[in-house]
C-alpha cells in the first residue's frame, strides 16, 4: 500500500492538475476520472462516487474507466492505461495430491489446501456432465488493473 500512495498522488496531480488550475479535463464527469485513482486502491473511503460511476459505465456497456486522455488536464509525461475482463473465481479448496489404491477404491493419502485464486481471461463454465471449467471454479467475476508506464498500480480489483 505504501508504494501505491505516491503513484496515486502523481495520478491525482495529472488528472486534476495543480490546485487552482483553470484548465478543465475533457471527461464526462469528475467521478469517472476519479476511477483512475480509486480502482487501484480497491475503492477506499471517499471513492463512493467513483465506484458508482464505474458501475454506471459498465451497465451502459462502456469500459469501466474512461480514456485517460479525457481526464488529464496536462500533457501527461507518463502513460496511464488499464486492462479489464472476466475472471473465474476458485475459492480455497482441498485437493488430493497423493492417493493409494485399495481393493475397491483409490482413497486420498495426502491433501493440500489450495488458496483462493482468480483465473483472468476466462469465465466459470459448467460442462454438460456438471464439471466446472476451470476445475474448482464457482463464479465469474470482472477485474480491472491500472498501469502507469506499463507498471501495475495497486492490486487487481475484482467485482461481480
Amino acid at each position: 500500500m505504501r508504494m501505491i500512495l505516491p503513484v496515486l498522488a502523481l495520478a491525482a496531480a495529472i488528472i486534476f492538475g495543480p490546485v487552482g488550475s483553470t484548465r478543465e479535463a475533457k471527461a464526462a464527469s469528475e467521478a469517472e476520472c476519479a476511477i483512475w485513482i480509486c480502482l487501484p486502491g480497491g475503492f477506499p473511503g471517499g471513492c463512493e462516487a467513483a465506484h458508482s460511476a464505474m458501475i454506471a459505465r459498465i451497465k451502459s456497456l462502456r469500459p469501466p474507466l474512461p480514456p485517460f486522455k479525457e481526464c488529464s488536464v496536462e500533457a501527461a509525461s507518463n502513460s496511464m492505461t488499464f486492462n479489464w475482463g472476466m475472471a473465474a473465481y476458485l475459492p480455497e479448496r482441498r485437493v488430493c495430491t497423493r492417493s493409494y489404491q485399495s481393493a475397491h477404491s483409490q482413497p486420498c493419502a495426502e491433501w493440500t489446501t489450495m488458496p483462493e485464486t482468480y483465473v483472468k481471461g476466462t469465465s466459470c463454465l459448467s460442462t454438460s456432465d456438471g464439471e466446472r471449467q476451470p476445475a474448482g471454479c464457482v463464479a465469474t467475476y470482472r477485474y480491472g488493473d491500472v498501469f502507469s508506464d506499463g507498471v501495475p498500480i495497486g492490486d487487481t480489483y475484482y467485482w461481480r
